[in-house]
Formats: C-alpha cells, structure tokens, sequence
C-alpha cells in the first residue's frame, strides 16, 4: 500500500518517464513494453537462426549482431559435433557389418582350428604316455642292469676263487707227484739192493 502511494507520488511529481526509474518497480509502462519486444526480438533471432532463415547476412545493430554471430558459431559447432557423430556412426555401422562378415567366414575356420587343437592335444597325451613307460621301462633297465652288474662281480669273485682253488690243487698235485717219484726211486733202490744181496 505504501509502495502504490509513493509511486503515484513519483509520478506525479517526478515525472511518469525517467531514465533513472528503469528496470525498477517505479519505471514507465513503455519501458517495460520495450523491454519485452527487445526480448522477444532476441528470440525470433536465435530462432531464425536456427531454422536458417538467417544466415547473418543482413545489417544489425551491435548487440543484436554480437547475439547472432555467437548463436551462429553455436549452431556451426553443433552441426560440426552432429556432422562427427554421422561419421563415427557410419564408421561402427561399417566395423559391425566386418565384424561379422568375419565371423561368418571364420565359423570353418575356428571349427577346423579347434579340431586341430583337439588332436594335437591328444598328440600330446599320448607321448606324455609313452615318456612315461618309457621312464618306466628305463627305471626297470636301470634295476636290472645293478642285478646284473652284481650277479658279474659275484662272478668274478667265485672265478677268483676257483682260480685260488685251482692253483692249491695243482700245487698240491704236483707234490703228490714228486712224493710218488721220490717212493718210486725208493722202491726201486731197495730192489736193486736187495738183488745185489742174493
């Protein structure tokens, strides 16, 4: 109520148009309808711009051209960035269709590769198999040759004794022997003597 009664005061003692009241509660209806049209101006720009009726040809006064130029670089980046995204989606549409045309072509390929695998793998089992009979095979050569390495040397030690046997017996034949002769010539000695007696 106080505002309404100062502000008709202000009016009629001031003056309904002053500058210094603008954009205040106190300003003249004409200000404020010149402020909406310039707002309202300000949006038929950016929306002709947009809708490119306005390419930013025409003559303008500073602000509004400063407005236009700026929403003009906004809409160029906007169509670069819309422009790039087309691009970049047409270069995934165009990895997805090789992706899987390789796949198509590959399905063979794998199944054939896997096979491969599959039969080297059993490759592989069975000459672990076979090294292990062979580590086998080798562990029962390995006992086998000790047996026989100790059944040699008891070889060798009975051959050597035999030979120690051997040797004794013949030694002791050969005294035997010269035991005979020595009785034989005794015997022969006592005939011999005992016919020169008679």
């Amino acid at each position: 109520m106080i505002h309404k009664r100062i502000k008709r005061w202000i009016q009629k003692h001031v003056g309904w148009d002053d500058p210094e009241f603008d954009s205040t509660d106190w300003a003249h209806p004409a200000w404020w309808r010149g402020s909406s049209y310039g707002l309202h101006g300000a949006i038929r720009l950016v929306e002709n711009i947009v809708t490119g009726k306005e390419t930013g040809v025409g003559a303008m006064y500073e602000d509004a051209d400063k407005l236009r130029q700026m929403v003009l670089g906004l809409k160029w980046k906007a169509n670069s960035l819309v422009d790039e995204r087309d691009e970049l989606v047409r270069e995934r549409d165009g990895l997805v269709r090789e992706r899987n045309e390789l796949s198509r072509n590959h399905v063979p390929q794998t199944a054939s590769i896997r096979d491969e695998r599959d039969s080297l793998k059993r490759g592989r089992d069975e000459l672990e198999w076979k090294y292990a009979t062979m580590c086998d095979a080798r562990v029962d050569w390995i006992k086998r040759s000790k047996t026989l390495q100790d059944e040699r040397d008891n070889l060798k030690h009975s051959l050597e004794r035999n030979r120690t046997e051997r040797d004794g017996l013949v030694r002791e034949r050969d005294s035997l022997r010269c035991d005979v002769e020595r009785l034989e010539r005794e015997l022969n000695d006592a005939r011999n003597n005992s016919q020169s007696t008679n």
